[in-house]
């Protein structure tokens, strides 16, 4: 006979366990390009990964991810890639994204699979179509690097377009770059700016000096030195060198700013101290 009181008490675990395993995917996600993986893996195993074990027990997705990564690495447990390749399957069969882009890189490295283009394409594509934007921006980074798949500049665009769409700004700048260098897509200032000023306006420290510098060419948009200066000092004060680099030439000439030679020289200096060549040149350094 089934104890009502058990069914509940596991269901209330469940949800518990999702909601932790939730939390730990998106420090994962925040994680990435600041913080190596593997010793994020590690530090949060010593923590949780008995919680990520009775998830992946109860075939919660996200510890069967988890797992697979701590048993493909040797976090926690032996290294054991044949086995991994259980828990990213049984992840997959939930279309769990980041399980289909553990297969999908297993196929192409041969780690505890047989090599093989075909599956790789597969999971790929799976793992792309079931992610959300931060998903989609890896998978075009791959096809823009030519890592796991063959190099591919027109599908890098079409998947930077998908996650910008979704509000990524590193994928808004990535395809905003695309469309300013006319790489894998006509060179089209106009789109260009719109881009870059989406991803600029949610931050992204690049897409803020390009932005910049396209108002002081006029490319895309009328010529604005004010506009320019103001973007360059955005980017600027948040410790960007080109844009530092930038905001000391507005200062110099006086392009959207009252001439200040002693602001040019701060802001060379501050650009000139990260290693920015022209500051330096210009500052006479060595």
């Amino acid at each position: 006979m089934v104890n009502k009181n058990e069914v509940k008490k596991e269901s209330v675990e469940m949800e518990q366990l999702r909601q932790q395993i939730k939390f730990d995917i998106e420090e994962v996600e925040r994680g990435f390009g600041r913080m190596n993986f593997t010793e994020y893996l590690q530090k949060a195993a010593e923590k949780r990964k008995e919680m990520w074990d009775r998830a992946a027990e109860l075939n919660i997705p996200g510890g069967l991810w988890l797992i697979a990564e701590c048993l493909k690495e040797g976090i926690g447990c032996e290294k054991d890639d044949f086995k991994a390749i259980e828990y990213y399957r049984a992840a997959a069969k939930q279309n769990f994204a980041l399980a289909e882009t553990g297969l999908a890189y297993a196929y192409y490295s041969g780690e505890g699979v047989s090599r093989n283009d075909k599956e790789v394409n597969k999971w790929l594509r799976r793992s792309a179509e079931h992610g959300n934007a931060l998903v989609k921006f890896n998978v075009a980074l791959m096809y823009y690097h030519g890592r796991i798949v063959e190099q591919n500049d027109k599908k890098a665009v079409i998947w930077f377009r998908k996650a910008a769409e979704q509000g990524n700004a590193e994928a808004q700048f990535s395809l905003g770059a695309m469309y300013a260098k006319g790489q894998g897509v006509a060179r089209n200032y106009n789109e260009a700016v719109i881009w870059f000023r989406k991803s600029a306006e949610q931050g992204d420290l690049e897409a803020q000096v390009n932005l910049g510098a396209l108002y002081v060419a006029g490319k895309g948009v009328t010529k604005d030195y004010e506009k320019a200066f103001s973007w360059s000092k955005k980017a600027a004060e948040q410790g960007n060198a080109s844009a530092q680099f930038n905001l000391a030439m507005h200062y110099g000439r006086g392009h959207g700013v009252a001439q200040d030679g002693k602001e040019a020289i701060k802001w060379l200096k501050k650009s000139a101290e990260q290693g920015f060549k022209e500051a330096i040149d210009m500052l006479g350094y060595e």
